[in-house]
């Protein structure tokens, strides 16, 4: 099935009215948003939507529902979507991990790596939208064929990086390419042995440790070392499902709790216990401030990642990037933290309904449901405006009908 180009179903200008918008992690308003032109146009008081008079105009009431700010996932790998947990650890570092579950000629790697990649990164970024991501950073080089607009997320752009000691040939190369107003991102830092820690060190020594720098894991690092750290505006991304099963443990809780330079990663199937709702509900079992984890996955990334667009608020001129989910009369972080899959109402990508429920769907123009297609993840049932069925038929032929996505079945809720 071919999708037909956004702006030929979607009418020019979008009203959401009856919910309450999160204004901050504490706080939330009854209010009318507008969304023109992939932006947030405007906030009204609640349920005042005289001011829109528009022929091209879709209003959709969310009583009972509330809007949240699109969530960023820091750290992802995206073309292992559909791959499972690999490995019997814990180990003492990644590279330990790495060489022992390499095995490309056997199962599963073998069928998986025959589907192609734009197939499995097309999966990764399902995965995130499933959990109401809308931005994601790709620890490996951007695809500019690939993620374009029928990519189910936003990926950042502009960055610079490097794998990691083990498995890059010169940091410091890639460093040197990456421009000064973006960040650098490396896996540094992860493992529990002197010389994991001992690469801090070798950061500090090549000059490659000031405000553009973001660690990935940074299990090995010390407190008081990570002060000095922050004072220099180094970030660090927090993964906690990977650290703990690949290495049996994670960052030092009191960094995280002393710095708004954190933002949470989801990391890949390969380790993670799931997607990224999983990610928050482990992230919260270690005692986090709700408040906080709200920060990490939405204005503390947005920061880390420089993100320009104001991902991760919802204010007027923003991006309109929201996720909609079912009310509970909770604040907006303690929503979060509580959230499921079955709990989300509507993903909106730059203005785009990506990803509705089969009840708020009964709300949208004739002409954009039409031509989007009905997927089931795990138990949960939604309406995509993606072409998901032509990715499903190719890793079918590999995988078999009953393949998973970060541990959940996927599949097409009609005949394939």
């Amino acid at each position: 099935m071919s999708i037909p180009s956004y702006n030929s179903v979607h009418p020019l200008t979008w009203v959401f009215h009856g919910g309450r918008v999160a204004q901050s992690s504490s706080e939330s308003s009854c209010l009318t948003v507008t969304i023109k032109n992939k932006l947030l146009h405007s906030l009204y008081a609640a349920n005042d939507i005289s001011k829109v008079n528009s022929s091209q105009t879709a209003r959709l009431d969310l009583n009972g529902m509330m809007v949240l700010p699109g969530l960023i996932n820091a750290h992802d790998h995206l073309e292992f979507g559909c791959f499972p947990r690999l490995g019997d650890g814990p180990y003492e570092d990644a590279r330990a991990w790495a060489l022992d579950v390499y095995h490309p000629d056997q199962s599963p790697i073998r069928e998986l790596q025959q589907i192609s990649k734009p197939t499995r990164l097309f999966w990764g970024g399902l995965k995130n939208l499933f959990s109401g991501v809308t931005t994601v950073c790709h620890h490996n080089p951007y695809e500019n064929a690939v993620f374009d607009d029928s990519f189910p997320v936003r990926i950042l752009d502009r960055y610079g990086w490097s794998h990691s000691f083990a498995f890059s040939e010169d940091v410091r190369a890639d460093f040197n390419r990456t421009p000064t107003d973006t960040p650098f991102m490396i896996h540094a830092a992860e493992g529990t042995t002197t010389e994991s820690r001992a690469e801090i060190s070798r950061l500090e020594r090549m000059g490659l440790l000031n405000a553009q720098t973001v660690i990935v894991h940074g299990v090995a690092l010390q407190t008081e070392e990570w002060k000095a750290l922050g004072r220099r505006g180094v970030g660090l991304i927090w993964c906690p499902s990977s650290n703990l099963f690949t290495l049996g443990k994670t960052v030092d809780l009191n960094i995280l709790r002393s710095t708004s330079a954190v933002a949470l990663g989801n990391d890949s199937p390969l380790t993670a216990q799931g997607d990224f709702l999983d990610e928050i509900h482990i992230a919260m079992s270690f005692g986090i401030d709700p408040d906080l984890l709200y920060s990490m996955v939405t204005e503390n990334a947005s920061r880390l990642l420089r993100l320009k667009q104001g991902q991760g608020q919802i204010t007027a001129g923003s991006v309109a990037n929201l996720l909609i989910v079912k009310d509970n009369g909770d604040s907006p972080a303690q929503r979060l933290i509580s959230l499921s899959t079955a709990d989300i109402e509507l993903v909106m990508l730059e203005g785009r309904p990506m990803l509705t429920s089969l009840s708020l769907a009964r709300q949208l123009p004739p002409s954009l449901l039409c031509k989007m297609q009905r997927v089931i993840y795990g138990e949960t049932e939604w309406w995509i405006q993606l072409d998901v069925l032509s990715h499903w038929q190719e890793t079918a032929k590999f995988l078999g009908k009953k393949f998973r996505l970060a541990g959940k079945m996927v599949s097409i809720g009609f005949d394939s």
